[in-house]
């Protein structure tokens, strides 16, 4: 048994109304071409690991409204969606953005987004400033009530029970980089939409790739010159 479609936008199972055989999660990615996460769906739960090596992380995201399952070995739980969130990798803003969650960064944790939205609501106040330099201020995530800090992997970030390490860096194409909005999907239960912007993303990448292999043989020769007076 099923529901309709993944719940999101901070929606919970009601009291009372949980029910171990529907699936939570009718809405589920597939890793294709990314190299370093994984994804085990439950019905209530989603086992997400990241497998880089030296950034082994296992992280268990669980229904919000259900109940917290335990899993073997996991590191971190998560209830999900969330809606409250510390960004500190700047290369994550454009799949927040994509997936519509901008307005669930609480907290900025890096240099200054490059983002003219986000940049203008950290300016104002409404997203704080959660940076110690290049660092996350844990202190300051916890302190804004935080659900999960978003960062590359650090001692600190590693250890500490809100981050989350994100590795895309460490993949070595457009394609296994770019399929790690489907992991930020994840804990927004935005996996239908994450799928969509994905596909769109692997078709155009194809189309000029084929573009390419066309004009392979009939290469021009280009000179630049400048003017000088």
């Amino acid at each position: 048994q099923a529901q309709a479609g993944n719940l999101v936008d901070g929606s919970c199972v009601a009291d009372g109304q949980y029910d171990g055989s529907v699936d939570y999660f009718p809405d589920k990615i597939l890793v294709d071409f990314a190299t370093h996460f994984e994804v085990t769906y439950n019905n209530s739960y989603k086992v997400v690991e990241v497998t880089a090596p030296g950034n082994e992380q296992k992280f268990v995201l669980y229904q919000c409204g259900t109940p917290v399952p335990n899993v073997p070995d996991a590191d971190k739980y998560f209830s999900v969606p969330i809606t409250k969130s510390v960004v500190a990798v700047t290369t994550l803003l454009p799949w927040i953005e994509q997936l519509g969650e901008r307005a669930t960064i609480a907290g900025w944790g890096t240099v200054a987004p490059y983002s003219p939205c986000t940049a203008s609501l950290l300016r104002s106040g409404e997203i704080v400033d959660a940076a110690n330099g290049f660092n996350t201020n844990y202190t300051t995530a916890e302190a804004i009530g935080a659900e999960i800090v978003f960062e590359s992997f650090t001692p600190e970030g590693g250890l500490h029970p809100l981050a989350v390490a994100v590795t895309e860096y460490l993949e070595n194409s457009v394609l296994t980089t770019g399929e790690w909005i489907e992991f930020m999907s994840l804990f927004y239960n935005k996996e239908a939409e994450a799928n969509a912007i994905f596909t769109t993303m692997k078709e155009t990448y194809e189309c000029h790739e084929r573009r390419a292999d066309f004009f392979q043989g009939n290469n021009y020769s280009v000179a630049w010159v400048e003017w000088s007076t």
